[in-house]
């Protein structure tokens, strides 16, 4: 479904802060929906309670399965072995994301 996305020109930003624009670092991060990328927690702090709604957070394992998930140049996904609990976060978060999308 990303990869599909990626190359509409849907493709989330998942390497900086949408909002400063850093490298993001392991730990809280956030996923904004309306906009399509991660935001940092020092960012988050920053942001209207009213706009925290187009927030999701996000683990670090699901960051990376986005970035394979979206990743161009990975022709197919390998055997991945993916618990409950992460398939779970990026169904929500993939139904977040289409939501605000279309």
């Amino acid at each position: 479904m990303f990869k599909v996305l990626s190359k509409l020109g849907y493709k989330p930003q998942l390497q900086t802060c949408l909002n400063c624009a850093q490298k993001l670092k392991p730990g809280k991060n956030y996923f904004n929906l309306k906009n399509g990328g991660l935001i940092c927690a020092n960012c988050f702090k920053t942001i209207k309670e009213a706009e925290k709604i187009e927030l999701l957070a996000i683990s670090d394992n699901c960051i990376k399965l986005l970035r394979l998930l979206t990743d161009e140049e990975t022709p197919t996904i390998p055997n991945l072995k993916i618990d409950k609990k992460l398939i779970k976060e990026l169904s929500i978060l993939t139904l977040g994301f289409l939501n605000y999308r279309f």
